[in-house]
């Protein structure tokens, strides 16, 4: 059983992409997040409680209170081991080659996609 967070601010794509994951795993948990504090709220809930932490984070990275960049910046704070089992794959529709390079500078940033993210991708991501 895979476990996801979605953290995208746009509620259609968090339907698409739940969707499309449910499709792939039927028995897939995925959890969706507005923006990047309740999902570190989350994750600070999970590691209190020494629980397993999501399998895969499909993370935007311009969206409204915390973007992707502050939500990085707080999981990189966080003990080295806490996302050692963790694939975070950045899902952005910035074509800034920037983004790309400092998305994948980040050691728990798996890989940079570009949106929209084909069934194939997300296929591949979850296997």
């Amino acid at each position: 059983m895979k476990t996801v967070f979605i953290v995208e601010d746009d509620t259609m794509y968090q339907l698409i992409l739940k969707h499309l994951i449910m499709k792939e795993h039927a028995d897939a948990v995925v959890s969706t997040f507005s923006n990047g504090l309740p999902a570190i709220t989350e994750i600070k809930k999970i590691e209190s409680e020494k629980g397993p932490m999501p399998d895969i984070i499909l993370l935007d990275i311009n969206m409204p209170i915390m973007d992707g960049w502050q939500f990085l910046d707080t999981v990189n704070g966080l003990g080295p081991d806490t996302f050692s089992h963790t694939d975070i794959y950045i899902i952005s529709s910035s074509l800034d080659v920037r983004d790309r390079e400092r998305a994948i500078a980040n050691p728990y940033v798996k890989e940079y996609i570009y949106k929209p993210v084909t069934p194939e991708q997300l296929a591949q991501m979850l296997h």
